[in-house]
């Protein structure tokens, strides 16, 4: 994957051509790298990069970008009001193209996560708040579901009441055209005050079907999808599961891998326990060899935090433990064009920028990937 120059990088978008953009949520600057990858092997000697537009101080985080079909980039970000969505073109020019909430209530949402371009040609994305603020949802809201065109006009698909769930944190669109999410709360039961969370699928029309209710055996706040090529989707809790007395006791459970169907057939892969690791805050990636791959905030006997691989048929063990460099992860992995696999880092953990970590396949084995500013 990437390697992200600026400080506490937070998102990336990797281009055909082999750019990468990398958002900073400290500098905000979004900048274009070239990179190079030689087989097995590592060189960020060869790395550039670019300044396509300076941010100022009116956006404070950003989620990630997506590259439309006319080349542009589009994301989101969370500005000082409740988010906004914006274009930059591949030259450096920012357009606002939507800004949320201008109504009482946030009738379209607030705070949006990232956008899919989906094959409509149409940008879907989530808003973590905004809409029904009755009962569970409070006043900042349970959050909405929304369609966006090229040119910023939003609709929204669906409001979370929260008994079908809220707060949502992502998108994915699925093999067959509907879209496929988790949001990390709702269905209130007697240990989940708020609710363990659902998988819900949405189709390009609004209508949401619930496929799955967590219930805290089998896992507390899903963190989000990717559909396998076996076209079943695959997630992580970031707790619950099986009791674990010893380090998770807590958190109800250090955390689960799940399938479902695009039906709803609903199976735990995998119940952490604290000898494999515990708590997970980003979802799997499915990688060249057909595994699954995460990351636990927490290792083996209370350790710095795992990368592990898992089979679809629930087979896991743990790849690599960080003791110091990396440690503690929240985020997750991609698969690099040479097989490895690469993880973001806050700055300093590699001892200055910010930068990735490669697990190198098949030694097993980390390294820092670290630029000089």
């Amino acid at each position: 994957m990437v390697e992200c120059e600026l400080a506490s990088a937070s998102a990336a978008l990797i281009f055909p051509s082999g750019k990468v953009d990398c958002e900073s949520s400290n500098n905000k600057k979004l900048r274009r790298w070239r990179w190079l990858f030689a087989a097995m092997a590592i060189s960020s000697s060869a790395q550039t990069f670019t300044t396509l537009v300076y941010y100022g101080d009116n956006f404070s985080r950003f989620t990630s970008f997506v590259q439309g079909r006319d080349g542009n980039l589009y994301g989101t970000v969370i500005d000082n009001d409740y988010g906004s969505v914006l274009k930059v073109t591949p030259t450096g020019t920012l357009t606002v193209l939507h800004t949320f909430c201008p109504q009482l209530n946030c009738t379209d949402g607030a705070n949006p996560g990232p956008l899919v371009l989906a094959t409509d040609g149409n940008f879907y994305g989530v808003a973590a708040g905004g809409g029904n603020t009755t009962g569970s949802c409070g006043n900042y809201g349970c959050g909405r579901l929304f369609k966006m065109t090229r040119g910023g006009t939003v609709t929204v698909l669906h409001t979370f009441s929260g008994s079908d769930g809220s707060n949502p944190s992502g998108l994915i669109e699925g093999s067959d055209r509907n879209f496929y999410g988790t949001p990390g709360a709702g269905r209130s039961g007697s240990l989940c005050v708020y609710g363990c969370g659902t998988i819900f699928k949405l189709t390009p029309e609004g209508m949401l079907t619930t496929l799955h209710n967590f219930n805290i055996t089998d896992g507390i706040g899903p963190t989000g999808l990717v559909q396998g090529t076996d076209g079943n989707l695959y997630g992580t809790t970031a707790s619950g599961g099986k009791y674990d007395p010893i380090y998770c006791s807590p958190y109800n459970g250090c955390g689960t891998v799940f399938k479902a169907t695009t039906g709803g057939a609903f199976t735990s892969l995998h119940s952490f326990q604290s000898t494999d690791g515990a708590i997970l805050y980003a979802p799997v990636v499915q990688a060249s060899d057909g595994a699954f791959y995460g990351t636990t905030w927490e290792g083996p006997g209370g350790s710095d935090g795992t990368i592990f691989s898992i089979t679809s048929q629930g087979k896991a063990k743990p790849e690599y433990t960080f003791t110091g460099i990396g440690a503690n992860p929240i985020v997750g992995l991609v698969q690099g064009s040479d097989g490895n696999l690469y993880r973001t880092m806050p700055e300093g953990d590699c001892g200055g920028a910010a930068s990735s970590t490669a697990l190198v396949k098949p030694a097993r084995s980390a390294r820092c990937m670290t630029t000089a500013r």
